[in-house]
């Protein structure tokens, strides 16, 4: 599973790549990002990763990962009340 963690660290990697002048980096950028600026942000970035996800916003992909997570801890959680009462 993708954490929010996990994608902030790639949206920084990604900016580090593109602050270092890696064309493939800012290929990524344009096709994510049509309107990114010349000058990118960490912001721009990680409204690029969302749009490659998907979603419309980097708050977007935030609240469906955030989601995600309280669901699959929620199912561990539900596994383990089950099995306490199985036994």
């Amino acid at each position: 599973m993708t954490t929010l963690d996990n994608l902030r660290k790639a949206a920084k990697r990604w900016l580090k790549s593109l602050r270092d002048g890696e064309a493939d980096a800012r290929a990524r950028l344009v096709r994510a990002h049509p309107g990114a600026p010349k000058q990118v942000t960490l912001r721009d970035v990680q409204h690029a990763l969302a749009r490659e996800r998907g979603h419309e916003s980097w708050i977007a992909l935030g609240t469906i990962t955030s989601d995600s997570s309280i669901l699959a801890s929620g199912s561990i959680a539900m596994r383990s009340v089950v099995a306490a009462v199985a036994t």
